[in-house]
């Protein structure tokens, strides 16, 4: 399947994510964050996924956030 990235490795990464039906995509890869739009599944910035667990981590009852925390690692 070749989506049309303008970089193949690109595609490969794409094509893995759809493939595995993939929750989501998280990538600085601004290729792949402009063709998001095209695909069902979801092609986030890493800022905006740390700036959405921070806001759920906010909404969470301060035992439970400490054991999230302590189990999240983010690469």
């Amino acid at each position: 399947m070749r989506i049309g990235c303008r970089d193949s490795s690109d595609d490969k990464l794409l094509e893995t994510a759809l493939m595995r039906d993939a929750a989501l995509l998280v990538t600085s890869e601004k290729d792949l964050l402009d063709i998001g739009a095209r695909v069902n599944t979801p092609i986030l910035t890493p800022k905006f996924v740390v700036m959405q667990l921070e806001i759920e981590l906010d909404d969470l009852a301060s035992p439970k956030r400490q054991l999230l925390s302590s189990r999240c690692h983010l690469v």
